[in-house]
């Protein structure tokens, strides 16, 4: 099975959503992402955007089911509702940028951020950028980025539309969604609101104790409110702001292998605000951006923990692009951030820093088919300057259905708080992680009279120096240390077939493939250097997806494939503790209605893991086996 998916893969690979009728990804045509930094200048980088179209037609997902699905990149969940993260590329959830509108939202303290807390409805368009990134975007994309942002304004003269969005599912599943917008000549209101629970109280077996159990204590609840205020001052002059606030309780299930129950709950808590102002003057563009966000976090095992941490980032920006001519345009700007936090895990410090970076980026067009862009960045952070920050990408395309692209970045993280202040362990003389990033990709679009085939194909490789891991001291104390070199390398490759059966019916054929090999080559530790050359944990060699989906008219029939291979939970890499492949298949179907001209209604069902696979993204986390969701969206025009 697993050989012949592999297969598959290779020749038929690619991303899909079905419950859309346009493409979910564009090869060779312009990425039409929201941040002009990432669609001007990541030349040679591999982009994929998520259509807009899935976005808003899966809007009662959660964000880790949304990059499921679309992509296949390896989400790194603990359990249903337990925290949930990204890898790019075999890289660790910290070295994967999350950026709002261009803010970077990567934990202070610990560097990542929980995907089980982003809602998809407040978002319009999310574009996942793979390879180092940090001469772009600063401290922490080594292995790639995430970028989330809401659409731009439209300013249409009296325009109201209004979103309503309900989920009913197994083991409990509730979702409430409406998003509200109303625009006149000069302005645009947007109002989003959500709430969700989940019991999750799924059944599965015990490995542990041979036994069916049902999960407890995994229920959640969330809610948030997002507002989005834009102002047209002339016609090249826009003032935006933007306030989301957000609430979510999650209790903390036990691992399969724990005798005794858990009555573990975290709360988290959000404040995030942007004030964006803009200014378009033909040759010359402006862009200023204030941005504070504050995240609370209570932890409490109900037993003898009650820990608490409060961290802060003010984020100012500031950026000009000029036009030379038609082929050659700059942009370069300066960053700077503020960040403090408070944890009872650093005693009585409050740790905070100060980071500025200046960045500027080329970017040319030679003969009408070389795109080239030299970008460099420089930061300073808490009294030394950061490693300088080159990166050099090309396009090549000398025709419209092939393109030949590179990339060439270094890239860095600067240790977080925990890392550097924690009390019973922090290291305050860690060095930054560096890493190098090459990549090599081609592109193609063939046409068989009613068969469009797209493909695109990308090696890669990525080399961090100075990964910092955290490793028991002489007295049983874990620490952080610089303690060992990775490397990083494999091959990506996605396809898309469009196979149009007649004028009214389309079928699609997608899915996508990524072999990864990640390695520790260097250890400065006597203990791990039985490691060297083992595969990291919980990185699979294999990974890929594949969809099919039928439209017609009003009417969409799908089902998506997403395998992953075994992956080792231990840095020795021994194959009786590594976790099984799993292969799950989910299945959906939709029938739009069209009442009037300014009213739609969507109706959906769709199972999750038909086969009622067993299987675990983290050892002693069990999954949810088979489950249904009834999903209605209603829109107005």
């Amino acid at each position: 099975m697993k050989r012949l998916l592999i297969i598959l893969f290779v020749f038929t690979t690619g991303v899909v959503n079905a419950q859309q009728e346009t493409d979910s990804v564009r090869l060779l045509s312009e990425v039409k992402v929201q941040d002009k930094r990432l669609k001007t200048y990541a030349t040679g980088n591999k982009l994929i955007q998520i259509n807009p179209e899935v976005i808003k037609n899966q809007s009662y997902s959660s964000f880790t089911d949304l990059l499921t699905r679309n992509t296949s990149v390896n989400i790194r969940s603990y359990g249903v509702s337990g925290l949930s993260t990204i890898s790019f590329r075999g890289s660790g959830s910290n070295h994967s940028a999350i950026l709002w509108e261009g803010i970077n939202l990567q934990s202070p303290s610990n560097g990542s951020l929980d995907l089980t807390l982003l809602p998809v409805s407040f978002v319009d368009n999310v574009t996942l950028q793979f390879g180092g990134g940090s001469t772009l975007f600063g401290s922490g994309a080594l292995g790639g980025a995430i970028h989330i942002a809401g659409s731009q304004p439209e300013f249409d003269n009296r325009s109201t539309k209004i979103s309503l969005s309900q989920q009913l599912g197994s083991f409990g599943n509730q979702y409430t969604g409406v998003n509200l917008k109303y625009s006149g000549k000069d302005y645009e209101v947007k109002l989003r609101v959500f709430t969700k629970k989940a019991d999750n109280d799924f059944s599965f077996d015990n490995r542990f104790t041979l036994q069916r159990e049902k999960q407890e204590n995994a229920d959640l609840k969330q809610s948030g409110v997002m507002l989005e205020v834009a102002y047209r001052l002339k016609d090249n002059h826009t003032v935006q702001a933007k306030y989301w606030l957000q609430d979510n309780l999650i209790n903390i299930s036990k691992v399969a292998s724990a005798g005794a129950p858990s009555f573990a709950t975290q709360a988290d808590y959000f404040h995030r605000g942007l004030i964006l102002w803009e200014m378009d003057k033909g040759k010359d563009a402006f862009n200023m951006k204030s941005a504070f966000v504050l995240h609370e976090l209570i932890y409490d095992n109900k037993v003898n923990i009650l820990s608490n941490s409060l961290t802060k980032a003010w984020t100012n920006e500031a950026s000009w692009d000029h036009q030379f001519s038609k082929y050659w345009q700059l942009q370069t700007g300066v960053n700077h951030t503020y960040e403090s936090g408070e944890s009872d895990g650093y005693g009585t410090l409050i740790p905070d820093r100060h980071r500025t970076a200046l960045f500027t980026a080329l970017k040319g067009l030679i003969n009408n088919k070389l795109e080239t862009t030299l970008a460099l960045r420089e930061a300073y952070n808490v009294g030394q300057w950061s490693p300088f920050l080159p990166s050099l990408g090309l396009h090549y395309q000398p025709d419209p259905k092939y393109g030949i692209k590179g990339k060439i970045a270094r890239s860095y993280r600067i240790p977080t708080f925990n890392d550097l202040y924690w009390a019973t362990g922090g290291n305050p003389i860690l060095l930054p992680e560096k890493g190098v990033n090459i990549e090599l990709g081609s592109e193609q679009i063939y046409e068989l009279g009613k068969v469009e085939l797209q493909n695109e194909l990308t090696i890669f490789s990525n080399y961090i120096h100075n990964w910092i891991q955290w490793i028991p001291g002489s007295v049983g104390i874990w620490s952080p240390n610089n303690v060992q070199e990775v490397w990083s390398r494999g091959v990506e490759a996605t396809s898309q077939a469009l196979i149009s059966l007649n004028s009214e019916s389309l079928l699609r054929l997608n899915g996508s493939y990524q072999h990864t090999n990640t390695t520790k080559e260097k250890t400065k530790t006597q203990a791990g250097q039985n490691e060297l050359g083992k595969q990291l944990i919980y990185v699979p060699y294999h990974q890929g997806n594949l969809s099919l989906l039928w439209n017609k008219k009003l009417s969409t029939i799908g089902t998506k494939i997403n395998y992953t291979g075994s992956q080792f939970t231990t840095g020795d890499n021994d194959s009786k503790r590594a976790l099984d492949q799993y292969t799950i298949i989910d299945i959906s179907a939709s029938q739009n209605f069209s009442i009037r001209n300014e009213h739609s209604l969507m109706i959906g069902m769709e199972i999750k893991n038909l086969g009622n696979k067993s299987y675990e993204v983290r050892a002693n986390y069990p999954m949810p086996g088979r489950s249904f969701n009834v999903n209605i969206n209603y829109q107005f025009n």
